[in-house]
């Protein structure tokens, strides 16, 4: 790599830091009520390690303040991730040439970690009905900022909170009292 090439990508690396600490053209907006954020993980990293620049990221995104942050945390495992995101073909995963059966915390194969389909499905109905009735009444009414996985499928409990969301959004008119904070690393 010649010197010039060096510093070329060393400019760029600067330009994309001041970026991240600015929020300068960072933020584009989509169908005129969503706003898209990409960051290298640079960027990431540079922004979760400065409160000034967060709060530059928050105010970009037009996040108000907030009581409390409701993190989804990733729940994979379901029948439909298994279908639809790690299809059976991938789950026999080789590592130093073995098949690994047992890769994701509780899938065995290509089997959803429920004894049966109805009974996933009924454990399904219980987390719908605690989002409904428990955890959207408590966003809603302290304004919270939920962080959710961005890929349909890949969260059992962001699958529950979107469509426990669905069902109750016409109350709110355009926007609703809380903030969904989508995200991913798995670009497709």
């Amino acid at each position: 790599m010649s010197a010039f090439a060096e510093e070329e990508d060393l400019s760029r690396e600067q330009l994309n830091m001041i970026k991240a600490k600015t929020m300068y053209n960072m933020v584009e907006e989509i169908d005129g009520s969503k706003k898209l954020l990409f960051l290298t993980t640079d960027q990431a990293c540079e922004i979760a390690g400065s409160n000034r620049s967060l709060q530059k990221m928050l105010d970009a995104l037009d996040i108000g303040k907030s009581q409390l942050v409701i993190n989804l945390l990733p729940s994979n495992g379901s029948g439909e991730w298994l279908r639809t995101v790690r299809p059976p073909h991938v789950l026999h995963m080789v590592a130093g040439g073995e098949r690994i059966l047992n890769w994701a915390a509780g899938c065995v194969g290509s089997r959803s970690p429920f004894l049966a389909e109805r009974v996933e499905s009924a454990a399904q109905s219980r987390l719908d009905l605690f989002m409904s009735d428990m955890l959207i009444p408590l966003a809603a009414q302290i304004n919270a900022i939920v962080l959710a996985s961005g890929l349909r499928t890949e969260c059992m409990l962001t699958d529950s909170f979107t469509r426990m969301y669905y069902v109750q959004k016409s109350q709110w008119g355009h926007k609703p009292p809380f903030t969904i904070i989508s995200y991913t690393s798995d670009i497709r």
